[in-house]
């Protein structure tokens, strides 16, 4: 995945280029999504959203790239050391498995799905069945006491936008389930895979969730919520591969809450619309401490909480609920207070409602802070849910400068646990 940096400094090459979805897209058959209420007319707004189901086949290992500019493309986009990839015979396998007859098949790095339509806008899922960051064939593979190769570590899962034109973009929430044939005493019958995680609300050991803007890729900054691609390594590898061969499919919902087009960066007025637009916001959104105003949120941000003087009760509160100072949080999802689910607390009518917002929180990083969620008691899994209220006069951005000092103290705290 590229970093901010890296995105900003080929998006005047992919403008001379052409548009991403242009450059990227892999040919493949498309389908169109069923509406589960079909007297619903396409969303225009967050508070009237569409879900629409999905179950697409993953049989296709992604082409080869052949182009010099398709090259270029993958290797900048592909997550692997460059060197392991400069090394790799072929980078577009990642080991061998034993199918059910005994013979040895190659592992795609990376299988793709049909193109699917939802409301004219274009998605496809990629799977990589050994994960995205898998070195070569041997760096997660191990052997059993009678010999068989059991493959460790997680398989990752993306939902991928595919935009029409350039500054074309949707907000939506989804859900993403892995399943497969599954061969019993009675026959075959349907085995839907599990996961480590369930991403957003509410928690599943097979549905993984979240929810984001989806943009074309050099407007995309995922610390505001922003991408062109997002997923999970939620899933064992050893489980995926193993289904590889019996008609593996993505299926799940995707609800969508607005569309737009012309976000551009570039766009009059300048840095105002876009990837920028969203930072400019994101530097200001922290509510002053003694406002009872409420601060919006959306869904896809990363926000920071930090101490307040005066507000000690409220990061208590926090506290009790793993919510630390200077720790980055995701929000994975959100709903009013009905339940029901939201984008943005921008679409509620008044600071009472925003108040009651309940935002699904999942710290960036968690994998590799478990020991001090350990430490600190955490018991359940994540994400919590915790009301925007208690939230709107602790928390700031990524982007604020009001974040710095508690993320530096934060982490050296994290450093010696």
């Amino acid at each position: 995945r590229m970093n901010t940096s890296q995105v900003w400094c080929i998006t005047l090459l992919l403008s001379w280029l052409g548009s991403v979805h242009g450059l990227s897209a892999i040919a493949s058959s498309k389908v169109k999504l069923k509406q589960q209420h079909q007297d619903k007319p396409p969303s225009q707004n967050s508070n009237n959203p569409n879900t629409y189901s999905f179950s697409i086949p993953l049989i296709k290992k992604r082409p080869k790239p052949e182009s010099f500019t398709e090259k270029f493309i993958e290797l900048w986009n592909d997550p692997r050391p460059v060197s392991s990839l400069i090394t790799s015979n072929d980078r577009s396998n990642v080991g061998e498995r034993e199918n059910e007859a005994g013979a040895l098949e190659e592992i795609p790095y990376c299988i793709i799905s049909d193109e699917f339509e939802v409301e004219g806008e274009m998605f496809q899922i990629l799977m990589y069945p050994r994960g995205r960051f898998v070195r070569d064939d041997n760096a997660s593979s191990s052997s059993s006491n009678n010999g068989d190769i059991i493959i460790t570590g997680p398989a990752s899962a993306y939902l991928r936008y595919l935009p029409n034109k350039y500054g074309d973009e949707i907000d939506i929430a989804w859900k993403l389930r892995l399943s497969c044939c599954s061969t019993t005493t009675i026959g075959e019958d349907k085995k839907t895979l599990s996961i480590s995680t369930s991403g957003g609300m509410p928690r599943s050991n097979t549905t993984w969730s979240a929810a984001m803007t989806f943009c074309t890729e050099s407007e995309s900054v995922e610390s505001v919520g922003r991408t062109t691609d997002w997923g999970s390594s939620s899933w064992s590898a050893n489980e995926v591969c193993d289904a590889l061969g019996n008609s593996l499919v993505a299926e799940g919902e995707i609800t969508v809450f607005d569309r737009r087009s012309g976000e551009s960066s570039f766009s009059w007025p300048i840095l105002q619309n876009g990837a920028m637009g969203a930072v400019n916001e994101a530097k200001n959104a922290a509510a002053p401490a003694q406002s009872n105003v409420q601060r919006d949120y959306r869904v896809g941000e990363v926000i920071v909480p930090r101490n307040i003087p005066g507000l000690d009760a409220e990061m208590k509160a926090l506290k009790e609920q793993f919510v630390y100072p200077g720790i980055d949080y995701r929000i994975m999802t959100m709903s009013d207070k009905d339940g029901n689910p939201i984008f943005s607390s921008k679409c509620l009518n008044s600071d009472d409602e925003k108040s009651q917002a309940q935002l699904a929180l999942r710290p960036c990083g968690w994998k590799t802070q478990q020991q001090l969620w350990i430490k600190n008691g955490m018991k359940t899994d994540w994400p919590v849910e915790v009301n925007a209220g208690s939230l709107s006069k602790v928390t700031t951005t990524r982007f604020n400068s009001e974040s710095a000092i508690p993320r530096i103290v934060s982490a050296f705290q994290r450093d010696w646990v």
